[in-house]
């Protein structure tokens, strides 16, 4: 079941508009970010916690460290996700995946969707991930 509405009532994402939005990322960090948040159904915090050594490639897994109430957790990552990391791996000169601040990333996030025309926010698209 794909649901159309958050508990929030905020909009779910499409799958065509997860590509949209994907596509309007104006770097390989950014694709990484959008990602993880549809992909691996990663919050912003889990994402921005996230270290290399948290990446298994060979079992194609990310290990998520607790965040708020949630257990630390093995994700499986899919084929695209997959890719742009082993990609970010190989452009990557520190240790943690992403390097931004939460506040920057979830009003500059904000920006690109709609500059791309899609109203988004971060949840949204993490919702999206989760509700497959």
């Amino acid at each position: 079941m794909i649901l159309t509405k958050t508990k929030a009532n905020k909009p779910i994402h499409t799958e065509k508009e997860v590509k949209q939005i994907i596509a309007a990322m104006p770097s390989l960090e950014w694709q990484t970010v959008a990602l993880l948040a549809s992909r691996a159904g990663l919050r912003r915090g889990e994402i921005l916690n996230l270290n290399w050594q948290d990446v298994n490639f060979n079992t194609r897994q990310l290990y998520v460290a607790p965040n708020k109430d949630l257990k630390p957790r093995l994700v499986s990552i899919g084929e695209d996700l997959y890719k742009i990391l082993k990609t970010a791996k190989e452009q990557s000169k520190t240790e943690k995946i992403i390097n931004m601040e939460k506040d920057y990333l979830s009003c500059k996030y904000r920006k690109i969707t709609e500059a791309a025309g899609i109203k988004s926010s971060l949840l949204t698209l993490i919702k999206t991930g989760r509700s497959k």
